[in-house]
């Protein structure tokens, strides 16, 4: 079953106040949905007895009653709210109807009754001598003008001329005539006015008759037809100008509607284009202004829930808070704080408020109803991509939560397993010298004690590798950056390698003598260490490892090359991930957690280069990273 639709007018009408509460009313018992629709009148203004202040006070009460504001355009209103009711499937139509009596035509709920027999239509009587919502603008003020007067006298003018042309040529006055009366056509055309549709078959016919009409140069006539043309002419003018005033107040209307849902599609446009929420509020209120023309701010709440700071008027301060906590307006021409300068206007999605727009309306008066539904529909626009950021942000902080509690599994588990061959090796060798130490022979105990030295050297890197990566997962990890000799970087490098490094032949290569970085000595140190200590696990005894670095431009390359057998195609875009372990061990059956690489990539990141591997020819590796270069030169004076 279908919701009910219940549909009201609005008006300018003191006596439509009653009306919409009793409307309201009727949605509030069927459980209805409450439609309140305003029809902009043709130009010519509110109909008399109606005021733009009670209007606004009319669309506010319906608001605040719970119904949505439409607005349509037209001359017919009863026609528009027809055409409304149907598009909107709408079920009952609440109208007012005053004792006033219709004596040319079907009084506009008559009319109602008769177009949509389906809807059912509602009647509240009331006994004010106030117009009917549905109502025909009265006549207007005469609009004259120099520019319209000059066109009207124009026409006359040069109907009177191309006359006495067709006169000299022997035509018929009734020629002569139908020029007129194509001139009463153009004058209807090119000028503003109902009065120059009055004018201007008045001054062709007094044109007409003094010179074409017998007797001539008199305004009595003796032709049996001429009464026929004059009224022939007023009509003509009549219904020209009014429709082309019509016209052309519909072809401004319809300019204005497409410029201003041009402005609501821009806006949609370039939200999705805003990269922060801070944009995406400057957005709204460039828009915005566009439509009020005049300021447009945004403010959002601190910490401490507060909105402006002390500099702020008090009650733009309250009346902001009130409408961001309440979400709802307030302020200027709300009936909260209604003292302040602004209107405020809660910008939130479907969980909360996330900040509020103040405008300033010109003399506090509310815009029109259409751009009031723009300036919802774009404040609400606004909200949903205000809501979009605050889930991303939210579903950014669980993954990082979910990455964190994966690390710590990954870390336990991996500890946990590493952790005790070392220690149970450690733990037996020891044993074996504190009981029979003295029996052993000499070679045998040194063996025992390498053992126990190469097993506390991979505990202590291993200990140090899982307080750095510690440290750069949890966004502790502070650089001290400082311009370094790349030289006395390898120096301190290779002092610190495996105990297995006498085994293979490490070269270092600088082809510059002060070449310079600026770096954390310590952290970079503890890359190269790696990336050495690397070089020497996993090749074989007797094999080369060059070390060197050279500069590019503004960036120094370090790179740590190898002619070990290299890694498989398959493994290199897998190792720098955290835990990750190339399918080689030494032969000790020591096996490393794939943390050194994985620590080296963000340490290098932390500085702002990137780390990269590439195979070695003919066979081997090379692990390359970038740092920024120094120039001594740069350097301040001690």
């Amino acid at each position: 079953m279908e919701t009910p639709h219940v549909l009201t007018c609005l008006s300018g009408s003191p006596a439509n106040e009653k009306v919409v509460r009793l409307a309201a009313s009727l949605a509030q018992g069927i459980g209805a949905i409450f439609t309140a629709l305003y029809v902009e009148p043709a130009p010519g203004g509110l109909p008399k007895g109606q005021s733009a202040e009670v209007l606004q006070n009319n669309i506010l009460l319906a608001e605040k009653l719970g119904a949505h504001v439409a607005t349509v355009y037209g001359g017919d209103m009863a026609t528009q709210v027809v055409e409304y009711a149907r598009l909107s499937g709408v079920s009952h139509i609440v109208l007012g109807r005053s004792g006033r009596l219709h004596f040319f035509r079907n009084a506009p709920q008559d009319r109602l009754a008769r177009m949509v027999p389906e809807i059912q239509l509602c009647v509240v009587p009331y006994s004010e001598k106030e117009d009917d919502p549905l109502e025909l603008p009265r006549v207007s003020r005469p609009h004259i003008s120099w520019p319209d007067t000059g066109r009207c006298l124009g026409v006359v003018l040069l109907c009177t001329l191309l006359g006495g042309i067709l006169g000299e040529m022997g035509l018929e006055m009734a020629i002569i005539g139908q020029v007129y009366i194509l001139g009463v056509l153009a004058i209807g055309v090119v000028t503003t006015g109902w009065v120059y549709g009055l004018m201007g078959p008045l001054l062709s016919a007094l044109a007409f008759t003094f010179l074409y009409v017998p007797p001539l140069f008199s305004f009595r006539y003796v032709a049996p037809g001429y009464p026929v043309t004059f009224l022939v002419m007023l009509v003509v003018g009549l219904i020209t100008s009014n429709f082309t005033l019509r016209v052309r107040g519909q072809a401004l209307t319809a300019a204005d509607k497409a410029w201003r849902t041009e402005v609501l599609l821009r806006h949609a446009a370039l939200l999705q284009r805003a990269s922060s929420p801070a944009e995406a509020l400057d957005t709204l209120c460039a828009q915005l202004e566009k439509l009020v023309a005049g300021q447009v701010r945004w403010y959002q709440p601190n910490e401490q829930g507060e909105l402006m700071g002390p500099t702020e008027d008090k009650n733009e301060e309250e009346a902001a808070l009130w409408a961001w906590q309440h979400r709802s307006s307030a302020g200027a021409t709300t009936g909260i704080r209604p003292e302040a300068r602004r209107l405020y206007l809660p910008v939130m999605g479907q969980r909360e408020s996330y900040a509020v727009v103040g405008l300033t309306l010109d003399k506090k008066r509310l815009p029109e109803p259409f751009v009031r539904n723009l300036l919802g529909a774009m404040v609400d626009q606004c909200g949903l991509a205000l809501e979009k950021y605050s889930v991303e942000k939210d579903r950014d902080a669980a993954q990082h939560k979910a990455e964190q509690e994966k690390l710590r599994a990954n870390l336990l588990r991996s500890i946990s397993h590493d952790l005790r061959t070392p220690l149970t090796s450690i733990c037996g060798s020891a044993g074996i010298l504190r009981e029979s130490g003295e029996a052993l022979k000499e070679e045998r105990r040194k063996e025992l004690y390498n053992d126990i030295y190469d097993d506390a050297l991979w505990l202590i890197d291993l200990v140090e590798n899982l307080l750095a990566v510690t440290r750069i997962e949890n966004g502790t990890m502070q650089l001290h950056m400082e311009p370094q000799l790349v030289e006395d970087i390898f120096a301190e490098a290779t002092e610190h390698l495996d105990r297995h490094a006498g085994e293979h032949v490490i070269e270092t290569r600088l082809p510059e003598d002060l070449l310079m970085a600026e770096m954390d000595s310590r952290l970079i140190v503890q890359v190269l260490v790696n990336l050495l200590n690397n070089a020497i696990k996993y090749t074989p005894p007797g094999s080369h490892i060059l070390l060197t670095a050279r500069s590019e431009g503004q960036w120094v390359r370090f790179a740590v090359a190898d002619d070990g057998p290299g890694i498989p195609e398959k493994e290199r875009g897998k190792l720098f991930e955290m835990f990750y372990t190339a399918g080689k061990r030494r032969g000790d059956s020591r096996r490393g957690m794939g943390l050194g690489l994985s620590l080296c990539r963000s340490i290098v990141r932390a500085h702002g280069g990137e780390i990269t591997m590439e195979p070695n020819q003919p066979h081997g590796s090379i692990f390359t990273f970038t740092l920024k270069r120094k120039e001594a030169a740069d350097l301040e004076p001690a």
